[in-house]
């Protein structure tokens, strides 16, 4: 049996497409559109008739390759290094081109055909045969020219090279420094994937299998020119470089590693655009990693005081903390200061005294520290507070290509509108579905002798320890400006993860997310969420299902839930009966939308409410019982999310962390970082204080996920708010932000 043979499609850089036997030289030079090219191309046995250019070399390695582009004259069709490029059979390519030129089809058309070019309408690739015997090329990137950047954030390590992704394989000059070889190679793999990469060495066309540093281990060797490499006994070899070695001289001694999986090293991100005027980027080494640093001290605190960011005393290290945070960056590490060479007065760093490794040092970065008293300055010296005042402003950095400023891009720039999810497979629904609860059963509500110790205020409800639960069950939520979280959550899409009641529609409509898991460890609201589902898939509109819990309407809504869930059916009707009047209320109060933001909610139009309806009907939203310190349905939650191969953008821990309490514990540390984020997530929460101009109880915070997972995965953040100390004010007195980016390069 025949089956497709792709030519060229390295070349075009874009997926192949069928094409039938037999052709039609006039129709071929005069097509105008990719239909009539497809038509009017030659079969497999005709190019081989026409072969011309003496005995083809079979089977085509690369070096015979490199012999036949220049026996063949193949130079007006590609360059000779692309040309080697692919693994599979080449052959066929220059068949083509060949023929084409004996049926006098020029030397500019000839070219334009094969690559899809203009004047033809449409994604054109050509061309693809009928025939067997021959793989398909991968599509390949030549580097050329040195790579000095900008760059752009992106995947591995964040940064990449706008445009340059989607290829296959790599096809780089010799003479370029092997920095320009880490942009391309990061521009195209994945973490640990292999990229076939080809460069025309003196002894001919040489490809080496090269990868990003995995996951798995890899022995390191370490190459200098005139140096041999030599691998290890066995396993992967990881091969630590220098930027400006030429990429030829690195392959040229890669010799010994083949046969071997072969990493190239990627200890730091080269530098891309500073993020701010007046700043500096500094190459990361295998110490830090690439950051960048105000290029002089800036000692204007006027707008930060205003803000009532700065209320320290001025030369202390928490006015200079403050103004720092203020502006988007932060203080810079000993080790990065003395990576600066800074140069003036001393400055304040960000890292305690005492013992403590590379990056952050002494207590891992954390705002406050047990083990040790005082902060160092940039001479590697602690200042005592009395001479603090006395010091230079400080110099701020930014550990990445942007900073923390108000507006964030989420907000600038908010993402297009998202189109409607299509209805989830059999798989999908499967896998969703089977995510784990805890046994809520097992933390019961707080007695009275726990609750004695509690303010007189919340000896009724609004508070919880780490063994028992808060005596009120909230049903409703109690955060009024929620509406703050409005702008953060367009359209961000994704999975939606989020304990308590109603809100967490609210904000799923906003989100659009393709998976909504709701939960709690009060059993009363997991019911609250199995109810809703039935209820919503019934109700058309949004006043049909708000009337669904109204007296009349109470027993056709018994009957739908029961019919929904038949083995719960006396509870979750039980648990209806009892608070459906107060879930009424605060229903049919959300119909009416808020001045302040009058199209948050879920209830506040129709089209909220169509999708949320439209969620529920494909069971995209998934009611979950969940202790989140416990060690079991959170876990569970995230697993799922990673086998659904979606990121969890929205994390919504209302005040639970602090509720209880307080305290990261190590199974909720665990939990947080088992979720899988990117760097579009967010950590949705509410405080009782912290804000700078707070009205009403609570605070409400936006953080960047990743940052919380990697704060909480340090022993010295011992609790839930510490993470937010470099918190700054939205534009709102009840609003902060933490380490959200204020631009998202593409």
């Amino acid at each position: 049996m025949s089956r497709p043979l792709v030519v060229l499609a390295f070349l075009a850089g874009c997926n192949a497409q069928v094409m039938g036997p037999g052709y039609d030289l006039e129709a071929l030079s005069a097509a105008s559109s990719s239909d009539a090219v497809r038509a009017a191309m030659p079969s497999e046995e005709e190019l081989a008739t026409a072969w011309t250019c003496g005995e083809a070399p079979s089977p085509l390695t690369t070096a015979s390759a490199g012999e036949l582009w220049d026996r063949c004259g193949l130079g007006e069709l590609t360059t000779r290094a692309r040309f080697v490029a692919s693994p599979g059979d080449r052959l066929a390519a220059a068949k083509l081109h060949l023929w084409l030129k004996s049926k006098a089809v020029d030397a500019v058309n000839g070219p334009r055909l094969l690559l899809g070019e203009a004047p033809f309408e449409g994604d054109l690739t050509l061309p693809v045969l009928e025939g067997a015997g021959m793989s398909p090329f991968p599509k390949t990137t030549t580097i050329a020219e040195r790579i000095a950047g900008p760059g752009a954030w992106g995947r591995f390590p964040y940064w990449e090279i706008p445009g340059m992704t989607g290829a296959e394989a790599l096809a780089v000059d010799a003479s370029l420094p092997v920095s320009t070889l880490r942009f391309a190679l990061a521009s195209h793999a994945a973490d640990g994937h292999v990229v076939p990469l080809v460069v025309q060495t003196d002894d001919g066309p040489t490809a080496i299998p090269l990868a990003l540093p995995g996951a798995d281990p890899a022995t390191e060797v370490t190459f200098a020119p005139g140096q041999a490499l030599t691998p290890p006994a066995e396993g992967a070899v990881r091969v630590v470089v220098s930027d400006d070695v030429p990429v030829g001289t690195l392959v040229g001694a890669m010799g010994p590693l083949l046969g071997r999986r072969i990493e190239l090293a990627m200890d730091h991100a080269p530098c891309l655009t500073p993020p701010g005027p007046g700043m500096r980027c500094v190459s990361g080494n295998a110490e830090v990693d690439t950051f960048y640093i105000d290029e002089a001290p800036d000692a204007d605190a006027s707008a930060c005081a205003a803000a009532s960011v700065c209320r320290s005393p001025a030369g202390s290290w928490e006015a200079a903390r403050e103004l720092c945070s203020f502006r988007g960056k932060r203080l810079p590490t000993i080790f990065e200061a003395r990576r600066a060479e800074i140069e003036g007065p001393p400055t304040w760093t960000g890292t305690w005294a005492g013992e403590g490794a590379p990056p952050l040092g002494t207590c891992d970065g954390a705002p406050t520290c047990a083990s040790s008293k005082e902060k160092l300055l940039t001479d590697g010296t602690p200042a005592p507070t009395w001479q603090a005042l006395k010091k230079a402003p400080a110099l701020c950095v930014a550990g990445d290509p942007w900073l923390t400023a108000w507006p964030p891009a989420v907000v600038k720039t908010p993402p297009p509108m998202r189109p409607d999810p299509k209805p989830p497979t059999e798989e999908e629904l499967r896998i969703a579905w089977s995510v784990k609860s805890d046994v809520l059963d097992d933390k019961g509500i707080c007695g009275e002798e726990v609750r004695k110790n509690w303010l007189e205020s919340l000896q009724n409800g609004g508070r919880s320890t780490t063994e028992c639960r808060d005596p009120h069950s909230y049903i409703t939520t109690n955060e009024p400006h929620r509406y703050l979280f409005e702008r953060f959550l367009t359209n961000a899409g994704g999975i939606y993860v989020g304990v308590g009641s109603d809100q967490s529609y609210d904000f799923i409509v906003e989100q659009r997310p393709d998976w909504a898991f709701v939960f709690d460890y009060d059993p009363n609201v997991v019911r609250f969420h199995k109810v809703m589902q039935p209820l919503l898939r019934a109700a058309e509109t949004r006043e049909a299902f708000v009337a669904l819990w109204s007296k009349e309407k109470k027993d056709e809504a018994a009957d739908l839930i029961g019919a929904a869930w038949p083995d719960e059916a006396n509870v979750l009707e039980s648990f209806y009966y009892g608070y459906r009047g107060r879930i009424e209320g605060s229903m049919v109060k959300a119909l009416t939308p808020s001045a302040s933001a009058p199209t948050f909610g879920f209830l506040a139009t129709p089209e909220n409410y169509a999708f949320l309806r439209l969620l529920a009907q494909q069971k995209r939203i998934v009611p979950v019982g969940v202790d989140m310190l416990d060690t079991v349905g959170m876990r569970s939650v995230g697993a799922t999310a990673k086998a659904l191969g979606e990121p969890v953008r929205v994390y919504y821990t209302s005040n639970a962390p602090t509720a209880w309490g307080g305290q990261a514990t190590p199974e909720y540390k665990a939990n947080v970082r088992s979720l899988p984020m990117d760097d579009r997530s967010m950590v949705l929460a509410t405080f009782n204080s912290g804000a700078w101009a707070q009205v009403g109880r609570w605070r409400y915070d936006v953080m960047h996920g990743q940052l919380q997972q990697e704060r909480l995965g340090s022993d010295f953040y011992k609790d839930n708010k510490s993470p937010t100390w470099d918190r700054i004010p939205g534009d709102h007195g009840n609003l902060t932000v933490v380490g959200l980016p204020d631009r998202f390069v593409p």
